[in-house]
């Protein structure tokens, strides 16, 4: 890990929190509920994952565990609020 360069870390933690937003987006694409709980759910799972990445790997640094660790619920929250709007858009379209 000490090898990597700051852009390499922040290329692999893009990476994880972009597969937390997809996985969360998708989780509320098939969801029938107008709730943001999937989203949510799935950025705790992909927090989860980060945690344990963060214990298996050492050598990380500290910044890059904490902003990584930070992520992954918001982007889950972000994932589940824009999907959402889209719903709430088709409605909309549907209706005229």
């Amino acid at each position: 890990m000490q090898s990597l360069s700051t852009l390499e870390l922040l290329s692999a933690t893009a990476a994880h929190i972009g597969g937390t937003f997809l996985a969360a987006g998708i989780a509320m694409l098939i969801a029938t509920s107008r709730t943001r709980r999937p989203g949510l759910i799935l950025g705790g799972f992909g927090m989860l994952g980060g945690v344990l990445n963060a214990a298996m790997l050492p050598g990380q640094p500290a910044w890059l565990m904490i902003l990584d660790v930070a992520l992954y619920v918001p982007a889950g929250w972000l994932a589940a609020e824009v999907v959402l709007r889209l719903k709430g858009a088709d409605r909309n379209n549907q209706k005229h």
